[in-house]
């Protein structure tokens, strides 16, 4: 955490020093112009710096609110984690979504069906490395339980192995980046929504 708020840090110290040097190279062409001139290009700076500060505001927030959401989701249980995913996939537009997790699941905490294919969801809320024993349970799985495709849901993240063992067969990986990316989005179509 302390090495992204000094990342922020330097990029807001950047952006200072950018503007200083600018405001110092326009100013003797300011000096040059009527009164009246002077005035409106004073106006049309200061809205411009209102607006590059609005965005970074924005873009750090947007961080922010990534790295919460993925944060939150690491603190859940086990269940709360999946039932926070089956709300997910539901506001992802998912249907028949039924939640199955839990002692004797069987490998499949979700079930549903999306674009018209019938779906098995395994949710794990990792902190690091999912390695691929994951995706190969889970393919698994999905041939045992006769689904079109399978989705295997992690906070934390799959190596190249996971993606390679996954290439050419019917399994998403969502890792923990995706996972807060799709979590920010829903939460963000909520809001517009309202």
């Amino acid at each position: 955490m302390a090495r992204q708020s000094r990342s922020s840090h330097r990029d807001t110290i950047s952006v200072g020093l950018l503007a200083l040097l600018a405001i110092a190279g326009a100013s003797r062409a300011v000096a040059r112009l009527t009164p009246t001139e002077q005035i409106i290009v004073a106006v049309l700076a200061v809205a411009g710096i209102l607006l590059i500060g609005w965005s970074i505001v924005g873009l750090l927030q947007r961080r922010e609110r990534k790295r919460l959401l993925l944060a939150n989701a690491r603190s859940l249980s086990p269940a709360d984690f999946e039932r926070r995913v089956h709300i997910l996939l539901q506001d992802l537009g998912w249907t028949q979504l039924e939640h199955v997790g839990g002692t004797g699941d069987r490998g499949v905490d979700l079930r549903g069906t999306y674009q018209q294919r019938r779906y098995i969801v395994q949710c794990k809320r990792f902190k690091g490395l999912v390695g691929p024993q994951y995706v190969r349970d889970l393919e698994g799985t999905r041939q045992h339980e006769g689904a079109t495709c399978a989705l295997l849901v992690t906070t934390g993240h799959f190596g190249p192995s996971s993606y390679e063992w996954a290439r050419g067969k019917p399994l998403e990986l969502w890792d923990g980046a995706m996972l807060a990316r799709h979590m920010h989005d829903t939460l963000n179509q909520r809001r517009t929504r309202s």
